[in-house]
């Protein structure tokens, strides 16, 4: 039985983290405002994306073991209170540049409340369905912001212009540090175990992925090259990272448990998972306002299906973890993202069509039951002293991912032409979306039936109902 404060504190943790995950995929529909107030092309729109996600997925090496160290509540506080002044900042952006050095911001302090409010969740559960149905309602939380952004946004936009997407966050920022300062004296904090950041890892990584960002996103070099090498890039620093990590048990990448052939699954599905849904909920929005001339407002409201799916199925994800084996979950989970992108892609990413709710709630879906009980998965294969650790190594593959996927995706709808040059319209726009959500429908289409081929024996079996001391 959990104590007041404990279910306070994850209260309040579950908040911050919804408004952590809300600000990925928030401002996609406001894209198109802040272009036509800021300037800049459509390179300069996916960074107000990657500007969060880049800064976020470097932030969350360091945070996991300060989780580790100082527990979670104390830990957290600091990263609501960097998140809120930078929102604020945010708001306040007079220019292009000052707007993407405040989501850069924002990223960092969500780095350090995501392990920490997952973190307390493994404090407070004991092993077992317990957790399960914690974890995956934690997990759920996380998706369900991700897909309601868009929807929130849109209401936001309509109503107070962008910069009230912003603004939002101030007030729910200063109530969830005023609560966790207040509890965290008595809220549990689970066994601490001593770590440090690996600082040399994190400078790897930042550099590598902001490196990889910008030869996409920039088209330096043109063409298919500044992929090709943005590939080549990350295969070197992760090939550094995990030399580093022998021995080295609170590196970035752990070598010990990474290399674990279980765990290197269920983080690349993690990444493919995130690349898939981040490609999606930026391309979709893009295509209704700019080739189908819908509001802000209107193409909110219509990725309803999307939030009410991951609603649905995040209730039950915990408990079908714990009856069906993770090959057939994630496997079957992937499928049907694949199939609901190539649905919308199909009726030719017609927001009025009868046939794209459908697609929405495949999507929806697939991305919570593949990732839920991957994180169940995660955390039972690393064990308590390493939740920390774990739980900040799949959040930034599957963050890298989601950098990947809108970078990519935008780069297949400006292939050839420089960032800074103007979004395409109408049905070039409808192609050029088409063809890259085609793509994104094949690879998880191969990555599912890869995995479902060829699965670790380690996960072709239910989640036990208890995890061994």
């Amino acid at each position: 039985m959990t104590s007041r404060a404990a279910r306070a504190g994850i209260g309040l943790l579950t908040a911050a983290t919804f408004m952590l995950f809300l600000d990925v995929t928030v401002v996609n529909v406001a894209l198109d405002r802040i272009g036509t107030e800021l300037g800049g092309g459509l390179g300069a729109l996916q960074w107000v994306l990657d500007a969060y996600t880049v800064a976020l997925t470097v932030g969350l090496v360091g945070a996991g073991p300060l989780v580790d160290r100082f527990g979670p509540v104390p830990v957290a506080v600091v990263g609501v209170v960097v998140f809120t002044a930078a929102s604020a900042a945010c708001a306040l952006a007079p220019t292009a540049g000052a707007l993407l050095a405040g989501r850069a911001a924002q990223g960092v302090g969500a780095a350090v409340v995501v392990p920490a409010s997952l973190g307390l969740v493994a404090a407070v559960h004991p092993a077992g369905p317990a957790r399960s149905h914690a974890v995956a309602l934690w997990s759920a939380i996380g998706a369900v912001a991700l897909a309601v952004g868009p929807l929130v946004g849109g209401v936001l936009v309509q109503a107070a212009g962008w910069r009230s997407i912003f603004w939002l966050n101030v007030p729910v920022g200063v109530v969830v540090c005023g609560g966790l300062l207040a509890v965290r004296r008595s809220a549990p904090v689970g066994p601490r175990f001593p770590s440090r950041a690996d600082v040399v890892g994190v400078v790897v990584l930042a550099a590598a992925l902001l490196t990889a960002a910008v030869l996409v996103v920039e088209h330096v070099p043109p063409g298919p090259l500044g992929p090709a090498l943005a590939v080549v890039v990350l295969v070197a620093a992760v090939g550094l990272l995990l030399r580093r990590g022998r021995g080295r048990p609170h590196a970035v990448l752990p070598t010990d448990l990474v290399t674990r052939s279980e765990v290197t699954v269920l983080l690349l599905l993690g990444g493919a998972t995130f690349a898939g849904l981040y490609a999606f909920v930026f391309l979709v929005p893009l295509s209704d306002q700019a080739a189908f001339g819908r509001s802000a407002l209107a193409t909110g409201v219509a990725f309803l299906p999307l939030t009410v799916a991951l609603c649905a199925v995040g209730l039950v994800a915990g408990r079908l973890a714990e009856r069906f084996p993770e090959r057939l979950l994630v496997g079957g989970a992937l499928l049907a993202m694949a199939a609901g992108t190539g649905l919308a892609v199909g009726v030719g990413l017609d927001p009025s069509s009868p046939v794209r709710p459908v697609a929405l709630v495949l999507v929806g879906a697939g991305a919570t039951l593949a990732l839920t009980p991957a994180t169940i998965a995660l955390l039972r294969l690393a064990g308590a002293p390493r939740a920390g650790v774990v739980t900040s190594t799949s959040n930034l593959v599957r963050n890298a991912g989601g950098v990947l996927g809108v970078a990519l995706a935008g780069w297949a709808v400006h292939a050839g032409r420089p960032g800074a040059g103007p979004v395409p319209a109408g049905p070039e726009l409808v192609d050029r979306v088409g063809g890259a959500l085609t793509a994104v429908a094949v690879v998880l289409a191969a990555v599912a039936l890869a995995f479902l081929v060829a699965c670790p024996p380690g996960l072709t079996r239910r989640v036990p109902r208890a995890e061994p001391a």
